[in-house]
C-alpha cells in the first residue's frame, strides 16, 4: 500500500510542476500595470495601497454575492500566500513567501517571486511526506476538512492552481488586446 500511495503522491507532484511550469511561462513579461489592470465597471478586488504605504490585497468576508472581479494581482496573492502558504502553514509550520495576511505588492515581479516560494514551500512538504503523513487527516485547522489527508489536499491545492492560472492567463490574453 506504501509503495502505491508514494505513486499516487510523485504522480502529483509531476502533475503539479506541469501545471506550474504552465503558469511561469505566462507571467514572462508581466507588466505592474497589467499585475493590477481591471477591464470591468463592476465591483472588484486588486491590490491597493493603503494610507499606511502598505500594499494589500482587498478582501471582504463572508464573501460578497456574487464574488467581485479580481485582478491578476489579487489572484496571484490568493494563490500564493492565502492558499500554498495557508495550507504549509497549518500542516508544518512553514511559510514560503513569509505573509501572513493580505500584505501583498504591487510589483509584478517580487510577486511572481513570492507566490514561486510560496509554491515551493508546499510543493516540497507534499514531496517529503510518508506514506502515513499522506494518509494522516489533517486535523481541525482545516475546520470542515478536518477528516481530508495530505492527498485530499495536494489535489485540492492543485485544482486552485489550474483554475487562478487559467484565470490569469485568459486576463493576459486580454490586456493584450485591450486597444485593438
Amino acid at each position: 500500500m506504501s509503495d502505491a500511495l508514494l505513486s499516487v503522491r510523485d504522480s502529483i507532484i509531476t502533475g503539479f510542476d506541469v501545471d506550474w511550469d504552465q503558469l511561469t511561462t505566462r507571467l514572462d513579461g508581466l507588466t505592474d500595470d497589467e499585475f493590477v489592470w481591471c477591464p470591468v465597471n463592476t465591483p472588484s478586488w486588486s491590490v491597493v495601497e493603503g494610507s499606511d504605504g502598505v500594499a494589500r490585497a482587498e478582501l471582504e468576508k463572508p464573501d460578497p454575492t456574487p464574488p467581485p472581479f479580481t485582478t491578476i494581482g489579487w489572484r496571484m496573492w490568493h494563490l500564493g500566500p492565502d492558499c500554498l502558504d495557508s495550507y504549509s502553514s497549518r500542516l508544518w509550520g512553514t511559510n514560503g513567501s513569509g505573509i501572513e495576511d493580505q500584505t501583498w505588492t504591487l510589483n509584478a515581479d517580487e510577486a511572481r517571486n513570492l507566490v514561486d516560494r510560496s509554491f515551493q514551500n508546499f510543493r516540497t512538504g507534499i514531496a517529503t511526506s510518508s506514506a502515513d503523513e499522506l494518509m494522516t487527516p489533517i486535523g481541525e485547522a482545516f475546520g470542515p476538512y478536518a477528516q481530508a489527508n495530505r492527498i485530499d489536499l495536494a489535489i485540492h491545492a492543485r485544482r486552485e492552481l489550474i483554475h487562478h492560472g487559467a484565470e490569469i492567463a485568459l486576463l493576459r490574453d486580454l490586456y493584450e488586446r485591450r486597444d485593438r
